[in-house]
C-alpha cells in the first residue's frame, strides 16, 4: 500500500510504502478492541524512520494485549 498522512507535530505529510501485516476487523461489536491494521513500512528513509520512532516513543499506547 502507498499511505500519505501528517502525525501531530509533523510538519509536513509522510509518504510510504507499506505491506498490510494484519487487520483486526470487528463489523459486529463482538470484541472490546477496536477495529485497525498493522502495517510494515518498506524502504523507509532513516530521516523518516527517526522522526517516526521519536513520535511513537512520545505517546501512551493506545491499546496493549496482555495476553500473550
Amino acid at each position: 500500500v502507498e499511505l500519505e498522512f501528517c502525525p501531530p507535530g509533523f510538519s509536513e505529510a509522510l509518504r510510504i510504502r507499506g505491506i498490510v501485516r494484519w487487520v483486526r476487523d470487528n463489523p459486529l461489536g463482538a470484541s472490546d478492541a477496536p477495529m485497525g491494521f498493522g502495517i510494515e513500512f518498506v524502504d523507509l528513509p532513516a530521516d523518516v524512520a527517526a522522526q517516526i520512532n521519536h513520535f511513537i516513543l512520545s505517546r501512551t499506547p493506545v491499546f496493549f494485549d496482555d495476553s500473550t
